[in-house]
């Protein structure tokens, strides 16, 4: 084997991946333009097809959406000024709801007006498209709820972070928040999902055989149900249901067995992204993720962060030194 590929290998060993893995876990607009430039194509096809009213429809609630999730941003942040890479993210944010937005609207409206513009006839894969449409507004508007209100929180935009104001009840609410809204995101998901599928083998394989469409349908969206319930994600969903974990955003976790501490970074529905610290170095390592089972065998018991009173970076995102409140007139009804 070339020694060039050595170090690569020797980096994936000993669970190097996952702490690799987890570094893109802090959601940013890089990873929204992904969802934007993934979601486009079947909107656009579900524009051009009977479905271009369903479209229209969820265009218009995508829009109504990120209008009401701004404002409740807008009106948080209130005369407290944001960083220029705030700003900066903002923007582009918007910029993303408003293409996504825009070309449903567009797309719709052309399939409406020409009927010969159409890219299919055919039903199910009208329902098909209308359901990838469905998924890929559900995926954006879900990143629109972390980016507008979970985000802001934990950055320290809109209030104290939970690094300098660890176990204060506020923590409890929004962990709780933020799970049981990212839990039913991966349902929705694995339901749209399973709905497009069998919509697409009814369009592939049933094409000119009246009633078989509805056989197919009925027996197989529990088939592609229950297949996709053995992704780890909602297994651990079938496991611990809908209801958070005990443990806050902001606690310092503590492993008495095994001396070891970590802090509470981010919370997902596969278990938690922790931020370890080095017991030799007491410095800080990168993110990690740990499952709710890994949770339970480390035995984790939760402290209050306070190594935070002066600024310890263990947020690499947060921004409380940037956003200080300053005097001024009440920000605009959209930012």
């Amino acid at each position: 084997m070339p020694r060039s590929y050595r170090p690569y290998l020797k980096r994936y060993a000993g669970g190097y991946e996952r702490k690799a893995a987890a570094k893109g876990r802090l959601l940013n607009p890089r990873i929204l333009w992904g969802q934007v430039v993934a979601a486009l194509p079947v909107i656009i096809a579900a524009g051009l097809s009977p479905a271009c009213i369903t479209t229209l429809g969820l265009s218009g609630l995508f829009l109504g959406w990120w209008c009401f999730l701004n404002w409740g941003y807008a009106t948080a942040l209130g005369v407290r000024k944001r960083s220029a890479r705030r700003r900066s993210h903002d923007r582009q944010v918007a910029i993303q709801s408003f293409l996504i937005c825009a070309t449903g609207i567009a797309a719709g409206l052309v399939g409406l007006l020409d009927h010969g513009l159409w890219i299919t006839q055919g039903v199910p894969l009208s329902v098909c498209f209308a359901v990838l449409a469905l998924l890929g507004y559900s995926v954006f508007g879900s990143s629109l709820v972390d980016w507008y209100y979970i985000r802001p929180l934990l950055d320290g935009v809109v209030r104290e972070p939970p690094c300098r104001s660890s176990r204060q009840e506020i923590w409890m609410t929004v962990t709780r928040r933020w799970y049981r809204h990212r839990s039913i995101a991966e349902l929705i998901a694995v339901a749209a999902i399973a709905v497009s599928f069998t919509a697409l083998m009814a369009a592939i394989f049933v094409r000119g055989h009246p009633g078989i469409e509805t056989i197919v349908t009925v027996v197989g969206v529990p088939i592609a149900v229950l297949a996709g319930l053995q992704a780890q994600a909602l297994e651990t969903l079938r496991r611990y249901g809908i209801d958070p974990p005990r443990l806050w955003l902001g606690d310092l976790l503590q492993d008495p067995e095994a001396s070891e501490s970590a802090y509470l970074i981010h919370v997902t529905v596969r278990g938690l992204v922790l931020r370890e610290r080095n017991p030799q170095t007491g410095t800080w390592n990168g993110l990690t993720d740990v499952t709710f089972d890994e949770v339970a065998e480390r035995r984790y018991h939760a402290e209050p962060f306070a190594h935070c009173q002066e600024c310890s970076q263990i947020n690499p995102e947060c921004e409380w030194s940037l956003t200080l409140p300053k005097g001024g007139r009440r920000r605009r009804f959209i930012v």
